[in-house]
């Protein structure tokens, strides 16, 4: 499935609650980020990629008694980062950017239970999910 700004509210179906994140992969070339987890208890495994990324944040801190569990995957509804960037965007008066292209952009938030978490800004994101 691809979710993109059209289709935004599919994000609400991503069931990787209970993922074990291990970690992401980013390529600067293809501004993708991607990542594979699994539900050993059920047997599920997930792949998700997030394209044309032009902001990502990890925040590592385990705030609680730490592991590897995804608690939820949402869009942020404030959109913080996203309008920061717009601010020093406007505040710059920078050129040629990937805001001038027009796009709408999906600010996504994914929380896992250490208390570590993950800010990604992307146009799409594909999500597969299989029998492991």
């Amino acid at each position: 499935m691809r979710i993109d700004w059209s289709n935004r509210n599919e994000m609400t179906n991503l069931n990787l609650h209970d993922c074990s994140f291990t970690g992401y992969s980013y390529d600067y070339d293809k501004r993708q980020i991607s990542f594979h987890c699994g539900v050993g208890y059920i047997g599920m495994e997930f792949n998700v990629v997030f394209h044309n990324v032009i902001f990502s944040k990890m925040q590592s801190c385990t705030f609680w008694h730490g592991g590897d569990s995804i608690m939820y995957i949402a869009l942020e509804e404030e959109e913080t980062e996203l309008k920061t960037l717009k601010k020093i965007h406007d505040e710059k008066e920078y050129d040629f950017t990937k805001l001038d292209e027009g796009i709408s952009y999906l600010s996504v938030e994914m929380s896992i239970n250490s208390g570590d978490m993950l800010t990604i800004i992307c146009e799409s994101i594909d999500y597969e999910e299989s029998k492991g």
